[in-house]
């Protein structure tokens, strides 16, 4: 691959931000990776910061996910309870149908946060 501003010069590497590829005068190393001198390196700087906040943040999902869960079982619970004890027959039975979904999505969001706590 040849330098896409010096066309006679082969290129070194290639640029994250744009693809370009870059001979020893156009290419500068970031902290991010390669980038074209003076013109892409903002932006591989700004790559870099956003995938450092992205790799943080399967922890703070997983937490989320596991209070969400917790939310809704206990709603789930009261649903339940309140459908037990309930005398009319047709509440009582839609409010344990809506305990039996709650208690579904509680494990559905308990088995999230278990999914994001092992990537992270």
């Amino acid at each position: 691959m040849k330098c896409f501003v010096h066309h006679e010069k082969d290129a070194v590497g290639t640029c994250k931000h744009c693809g370009k590829g870059l001979c020893t005068e156009c290419v500068v190393e970031a902290k991010g990776g390669v980038s074209c001198r003076g013109v892409c390196e903002e932006h591989v700087e700004a790559l870099r910061q956003l995938t450092q906040r992205a790799i943080g943040t399967h922890p703070r999902v997983s937490a989320s996910y596991s209070r969400a869960a917790i939310y809704v079982g206990l709603s789930g619970v009261v649903f339940l309870s309140v459908g037990l004890v309930s005398e009319n027959s047709g509440l009582s039975y839609f409010l344990i149908a809506m305990a039996v979904v709650s208690f579904v999505g509680a494990a559905m969001y308990l088995r999230s946060a278990a999914e994001f706590k092992k990537k992270s």
